[in-house]
């Protein structure tokens, strides 16, 4: 599978809030900072394989790295459309007064 994506748009956003919430039901649930969900969105949004993506989570994740890729490249495959079309959203620079 290699889908690339943009993560600042809405759609790699709201993969990355999805993704924050399986790594807090995988590996640790009391976690606040979206590091890792940031990291392993970034890996995919590259359109990094599989494997590739397992020995750069490894050492991270550990055994969960399993269940949280196989979630994700399963969302990214249902949502492929979506997180391939979204663009960032530019903000839009103030007007000169």
């Amino acid at each position: 599978m290699s889908i690339k994506f943009d993560p600042a748009s809405p759609a790699g956003q709201h993969l990355l809030k999805l993704v924050f919430k399986q790594v807090k039901i995988i590996w640790d649930p009391t976690l606040k900072d979206r590091a890792i969900a940031q990291y392993i969105v970034t890996l995919a949004s590259k359109g990094y394989e599989r494997k590739k993506m397992t020995s750069n989570l490894i050492g991270i994740l550990g055994e969960s790295t399993g269940p949280m890729l196989d979630w994700l490249l399963r969302h990214i495959k249902s949502h492929k459309k979506e997180l391939m079309a979204s663009k960032a959203v530019v903000p839009a620079k103030p007007s000169a007064p």
